[in-house]
């Protein structure tokens, strides 16, 4: 095809961007467009056409794989809220601070915090990215001491919220420090008054753009005698109820999860793994089960 990679080669303006130049963070670039004199001068014959941010979110809510990274990010944010940067278990973390209106009731309210691409299990390079462009449209909520205070789609047990804000709607203003700009109805209450109910399930749809997607974080289950002790819950004589029609139920996944350091990580996985989800009578899974029940470090 011929040509060049070189932009001056192409555009006419004096902007240090057409010699190549890279504009630092918020930097302001002079586009220079033709006149009817620079086109009689032959100076300068450059059109342009302005495109928005929401023209471009438009084409972007529409793509299948942002719906999959939305339901990433709010899980990646809900499997580390309760994990230092090496991935262990802890206290429940704090919102990430931005949010102007005062904290309510036993509630810290901010954005999402900070996540650690080493943590993520799968993809993990791209749900990084996914998340650092995308965190200030995911309000987070938080109970006082981790102790659960909020309801979240019918879930009582709840010590924080995700909130994945929808498309703003008309006379919204983002980024911005105000709730309001991100959140209405129910679940802006929950964030500025003494309201704990929270909803909006998902997966992310562009035709219920503007629509909220919420997502509840258990109290943090920082012993391993804790996170074995849900998975034990679930022995039902032969039968294991960690098992929910041909799923496995979230909460036994994260157990397992939460116990990875654990003496009893293998026995954890085992559980909730074939042959023992679907019948806990092998003397495989008795063994595994011995070994959740002596599981204290």
């Amino acid at each position: 095809c011929g040509g060049n990679t070189t932009i001056v080669a192409y555009l006419d303006g004096s902007d240090p961007i057409y010699a190549g130049a890279v504009p630092s963070a918020n930097a302001i670039s002079v586009l220079s467009l033709s006149t009817v004199s620079s086109v009689k001068n032959g100076t300068n014959n450059d059109w342009g056409i302005w495109i928005s941010t929401n023209e471009i979110f438009d084409r972007i809510k529409r793509r299948s794989d942002f719906v999959t990274d939305v339901a990433n990010m709010l899980n990646d944010i809900r499997d580390q809220a309760s994990k230092t940067t090496s991935c262990t278990a802890s206290s429940i973390k704090n919102p990430k601070p931005g949010i102007v209106e005062p904290d309510v009731l036993l509630k810290n309210i901010g954005f999402a915090p900070d996540i650690s691409q080493s943590c993520i299990v799968s993809d993990a390079a791209r749900r990084k990215v996914v998340f650092d462009n995308w965190r200030t449209n995911v309000l987070y909520a938080v109970c006082s001491g981790g102790t659960a205070c909020l309801t979240v789609n019918g879930d009582a047990n709840c010590a924080a919220a995700a909130i994945f804000s929808g498309e703003k709607v008309s006379g919204k203003l983002r980024p911005s420090s105000k709730a309001s700009d991100y959140l209405e109805g129910a679940n802006y209450s929950a964030f500025t008054s003494a309201s704990t109910i929270l909803g909006g399930t998902g997966p992310y749809s562009y035709t219920l753009s503007s629509a909220d997607i919420a997502l509840c974080i258990p109290p943090a289950l920082s012993t391993c005698s804790a996170n074995a002790a849900i998975l034990l819950s679930k022995v039902n004589g032969s039968g294991n109820d960690c098992k929910s029609g041909s799923t496995v139920l979230q909460s036994c996944i994260d157990a397992a999860s939460q116990l990875a350091s654990c003496s009893c990580s293998a026995d954890a996985q085992a559980f909730i793994t074939p042959p023992c989800i679907n019948n806990l009578n092998p003397s495989a899974c008795q063994a595994a089960i011995s070994h959740l029940q002596a599981c204290s470090s």
